[in-house]
């Protein structure tokens, strides 16, 4: 365990058996005052409409608090989104209008209690949706198309069901592809 409040620095560099790369760019992060909560992980971002997102992470910490939540909207500053209660694990941001085709919003939550707060979770960004979605049918099989409407995709999670898309069957992940697959 590293001490606490202190600056560390990092370079990487790659190895194998003929030598070494160069060394990577330098980067330096503090760790937190002593006494403040563990950093919560693995923050996820889900738009769950045209208006709403949808945040969970995993609580590290047993004396947060609370959680601050903060948000970018496309290339603004930083900003608080919320203040949230002890153990809570989830917030549904309801004021990120056009998340879905027009603006992009990212998160972060730190957890915070008297003796400050934690350092950050990862940053999740919300990627758009894909539009223009087309099927063809072609010799036993269904050949889908859409346009890729986000640049910070990791892949595209693509869906079945038996019937129309307005008849009550489930839907079932029947693949996942690559980024920029479309």
């Amino acid at each position: 365990k590293l001490a606490a409040n202190k600056t560390f620095s990092y370079r990487i560099r790659a190895c194998n058996g003929a030598g070494n790369s160069d060394y990577s760019a330098c980067v330096s992060a503090k760790t937190a005052p002593a006494g403040t909560p563990a950093a919560p992980t693995g923050l996820t971002a889900t738009a769950a409409s045209a208006g709403k997102i949808s945040l969970k992470w995993t609580d590290k910490s047993k004396n947060e608090t609370g959680f601050q939540i903060y948000r970018q909207k496309d290339s603004e500053p930083w900003t608080l989104l919320a203040t949230t209660t002890v153990n809570l694990k989830k917030y549904d941001d309801t004021s990120a209008f056009g998340n879905d085709e027009t603006a992009s919003y990212g998160y972060y939550v730190i957890a915070c209690n008297g003796g400050g707060c934690s350092p950050p979770t990862n940053t999740a960004i919300v990627p758009f949706k894909p539009t223009a979605i087309r099927a063809v049918s072609s010799a036993g099989k269904i050949n889908l198309k859409w346009t890729d409407k986000s640049d910070n995709e990791t892949g595209f999670q693509v869906y079945r069901k038996a019937g129309s898309c307005k008849s009550t069957g489930s839907w079932e992940l029947i693949a996942t592809t690559g980024a920029n697959v479309h």
